[in-house]
């Protein structure tokens, strides 16, 4: 009987452990999906602007053309590149006390929001 019951504790304690490690698997796969994008470009002269805008969201002003997509995605090792275009409202608008940013994307080429 003390046999048994040992043996019982064992396969629960493996079974638990197996269920619990495939779980934080799925959910760690689950949660790099949505991590984005694992290169941001901005413009040469905007590292700083651009930095506060990523760390902190401060709204930021630079432009690119439609070819800077297609030149990122021939780099070798990116795999995908998805352009987003971020618009930030006006400061002190009767619909916002502060900036607000407004990110549109491209759902058919978007895979940073989209996972």
């Amino acid at each position: 009987m003390v046999m048994i019951l040992i043996f019982a504790l064992i396969a629960a304690t493996l079974f638990s452990a197996t269920h619990l490690a495939r779980g934080t698997a799925r959910s760690l796969d689950r949660g790099t999906q949505w991590f984005g994008a694992n290169l941001t470009v901005i413009p040469e002269n905007s590292s700083s602007a651009g930095e506060g805008n990523l760390l902190t969201g401060n709204p930021v002003m630079f432009f690119f053309n439609d070819a800077v997509v297609e030149n990122v995605s021939r780099i070798p090792g990116v795999a995908r590149a998805s352009p987003q275009i971020m618009v930030a409202t006006l400061a002190g608008a009767s619909c916002c006390s502060n900036f607000l940013q407004i990110i549109a994307v491209n759902p058919e080429k978007d895979f940073t929001l989209l996972p």
